[in-house]
Order: structure tokens, then C-alpha cells, then sequence
């Protein structure tokens, strides 16, 4: 199962990408004027485009404008990590949740091999088999994993069509 080998191949990566999005939730402050300016200076005007003479309603508009634009970038921007860190968390703890769920301590052999970055060799040592014992638990893991998955993707859909 692809959802399953993509985890396994991408875990830190996809951990590292959580840490990030934490990081710039907890420290968003905003947009900065400069920012703020280059966004302004190529997007589009909406709406039709109106002539008038009124010169005094004009820095009261542009300030308006101004405020506006800025409020809906930081709200994107803001909603945007919001949801890339939602969509990892969910991601990653229910992967970690199903290494938890292996049988016949394949989930602490597969925590050491995946979180925890053990070589084979190392696997080896710690729980004194062969690397070809390694290389069957870890084939047997990935078979009780996909289960997991499918499971839960049965779950889903059930949900989905009810």
C-alpha cells in the first residue's frame, strides 16, 4: 500500500514540515508592509472600475483597501498553516498510533527502525536476530500496517456514504 511505504520513506520529512508549521502558528505576527506592498503591486483590482472626482474620499479608500487586503493575506496565510499542521498531525499520529498496534513486538521494532533511526545492524544487536529476521519482521509489519490502513480508509468511506 502506497499510504503505508510513503509514511515509512517520509516520516522525518513530514515531521520536520509539522515542527515548521507548529513554529509558525505559535510565531505568526502577520504580514509586514513590504510584504504587504509587493502583494498589493501585482494583484488585480476586483470589481469595475469606477472615475470620480472626489479627491477627499481617496486616502480614506486607499487606507480602507489598504486594511482590508491585509486582513484577508494574514487570514489566508494564517488558515493555511493552520491546515498543513492539522493535516501532518493527524498524519503522523495516526501513523504513530498503528506502530503502536503491531503484533509480537514488531511496533517497538519498526519505532527503532523508522522514529528512532536504528540500522539494521543495530536492530540486529538490540534484539539479537539475524538482519534477515530484521528484514521478515519488517516485511510483516508493513502487512499488519496496510490492515491498519485499510481499515481506517474502510472507516472512512463508510462514513462518507452514510
Amino acid at each position: 500500500m502506497q499510504e503505508v511505504d510513503d509514511m515509512i520513506h517520509n516520516y522525518h520529512k513530514k515531521k520536520t514540515q509539522l515542527n515548521i508549521a507548529e513554529f509558525q502558528l505559535k510565531h505568526f505576527t502577520g504580514i509586514s508592509e513590504s510584504d504587504l506592498i509587493e502583494a498589493m503591486s501585482f494583484s488585480h483590482p476586483e470589481g469595475e472600475r469606477v472615475s470620480t472626482s472626489e479627491r477627499s474620499d481617496k486616502t480614506a479608500k486607499i487606507a480602507m483597501c489598504v486594511e482590508h487586503k491585509k486582513n484577508k493575506i494574514e487570514d489566508d496565510l494564517y488558515s493555511y498553516y493552520f491546515h498543513e499542521y492539522q493535516e501532518l498531525s493527524e498524519e503522523l499520529g495516526f501513523f504513530e498510533y498503528a506502530l503502536t498496534q503491531l503484533n509480537d513486538g514488531l511496533g517497538e521494532i519498526m519505532e527503532d527502525l523508522i522514529i528512532h533511526k536504528f540500522g539494521w545492524e543495530e536492530l540486529s544487536n538490540k534484539y539479537h536476530v539475524s538482519r534477515t529476521t530484521i528484514g521478515k519482521y519488517r516485511k510483516k509489519a508493513m502487512i499488519e500496517l496496510e490492515k491498519i490502513y485499510s481499515y481506517r480508509n474502510q472507516q472512512m468511506m463508510q462514513y462518507m456514504l452514510s
